[in-house]
């Protein structure tokens, strides 16, 4: 895919580990972080001249983006301005408020029919909304014919819930060093890793021809490390969650085989990403060893801390975090990462003042090998929760996303770190929970 998924950074797994804390020689594995799509950087639309569109850009920027949109409040009294319909639009898509981007969207693709960062995010929102027939069109007018092709025979009715009232509970056939979970898809099993910087449902191409996935052509995935190799688009009419199921699903076509380092012996069928998790309240029980969907108006109870949750782009799940001493940045919420607690680009290094090992070890990609570093033992904080002492790379950050979004993100954090949690994705009111045992509820604004 050209622009629209980026998979996850090269998944290491080191020798040992133990919550992130990992001994010293590494030996390869995984990742599904996938860019797909056109690689802009940033947004793409001409600089405003007022002093209130340059503070709602400035705000932006800075990862401000409550603030962004109140700077532009009072231009929507005369109407709005596109510079302004833009900042707004970015962050109600940030804040998953899609029904209020879209006007917003439409109206600055009206101003500037060319912009398309505005045709990209309109294909998005649709796309979030179920509706392949409405993204399909922006998609081809975005040159990626095999992605409208696809949404375009699922239709009105994409990741349609079958039993929209119910919980389910799927159990974790491994929790380390990846939690894997079965599915069924097209009514035949398979087991899949869990990976929230994946997109799409990922089959490897020899379950998807099993289970009958019809194919759409064929995209360009830029992987960790600048890696690029090619994907399939497909769809599958049915995936089975348990006592779920969603008809209607878009997939991606990519070798899982290199992945089995990861899988206990176990056959990778693929990787459940964060397109269907979005489709409910889902928490990654880590301590439970286990996958619990509910229905969007659940909310997650509680029990910990609730940390703001952005998602950007088509899947990249964000929130604020650091490394040291660092100031706080935007961090990608990437679970499949296996073993380290985090990765950085290199600009971070310096910042948070983190060392990095002059010794290079080998990691697999979902494009093929890359060289990753190891980092010196690292505080990494999630709101008031910092955890001393954990492991990280470098050289697995996908480099195009440190700026792709129009604000930094200064790095992912994964397994390493979430490991002793129980981490609830709350997408009805965008919140990220993470609960230790026993702990009690804290909201951190």
């Amino acid at each position: 895919m050209n622009h629209s998924a980026l998979p996850t950074a090269p998944r290491l797994v080191p020798a040992a580990t133990s919550a992130g804390r990992a001994t010293s020689r590494a030996v390869a594995v995984l990742g599904v972080t996938l860019l797909l799509g056109a690689c802009a950087t940033g947004p793409q639309t001409e600089r405003s001249s007022s002093a209130a569109e340059q503070m709602a850009e400035t705000h932006f920027a800075a990862g401000r983006f409550a603030d962004a949109a109140a700077a532009c409040a009072p231009a929507f009294q005369h109407g709005g301005t596109t510079a302004c319909q833009a900042v707004t639009a970015r962050v109600r898509m940030l804040e998953d408020r899609v029904s209020e981007a879209i006007p917003l969207i439409t109206a600055w693709l009206k101003a500037r029919p060319a912009d398309r960062e505005a045709r990209q995010l309109l294909a998005e929102a649709h796309y979030r909304q179920g509706r392949g027939d409405l993204a399909a069109p922006h998609y081809q007018a975005l040159d990626r014919g095999s992605v409208a092709k696809k949404l375009e025979s699922l239709g009105a009715s994409m990741y349609r819930i079958a039993e929209p009232g119910i919980t389910v509970t799927l159990p974790f056939l491994q929790t380390d060093p990846l939690p894997m979970v079965d599915l069924i898809v097209n009514g035949e099993r398979g087991s899949f890793i869990l990976d929230t910087g994946g997109a799409e449902l990922i089959l490897d191409p020899g379950f998807a021809k099993r289970v009958g996935a019809v194919e759409f052509g064929p995209d360009t995935g830029t992987f960790a490390g600048g890696q690029r190799a090619a994907i399939q688009h497909g769809a599958v009419r049915t995936v089975g969650l348990g006592a779920q199921r969603l008809d209607n699903v878009p997939v991606l076509l990519l070798d899982t085989a290199k992945f089995a380092l990861v899988a206990g012996g176990r056959p990778v069928a693929g990787v459940l990403g964060t397109l269907i998790l979005y489709r409910f309240t889902a928490t990654i029980d880590y301590p439970g060893a286990r996958l619990v969907l509910a229905p969007r108006a659940v909310p997650d109870p509680g029990g910990g801390l609730s940390l703001p949750l952005w998602m950007a782009g088509d899947h990249f799940l964000i929130t604020p975090g650091r490394f040291n001493d660092a100031p706080e940045t935007m961090l990608f919420l990437d679970t499949g990462l296996a073993g380290p607690a985090f990765a950085v680009p290199e600009s971070e290094l310096a910042n948070a003042n983190i060392r990095k090992s002059t010794e290079g070890h080998e990691g697999v990609s979902g494009a093929g090998r890359i060289t990753v570093h190891p980092l010196a033992p690292t505080r990494v904080a999630l709101g008031p929760l910092a955890t001393p002492g954990l492991t990280g790379l470098a050289g697995a950050f996908p480099p195009p996303l440190e700026h792709r979004f129009g604000f930094r993100i200064g790095g992912l954090v994964s397994h390493g770190l979430l490991r002793p949690y129980r981490v609830t994705l709350d997408f009805g009111r965008m919140r990220l929970g993470i609960q230790p045992p026993g702990s009690a509820v804290r909201d951190v604004n």
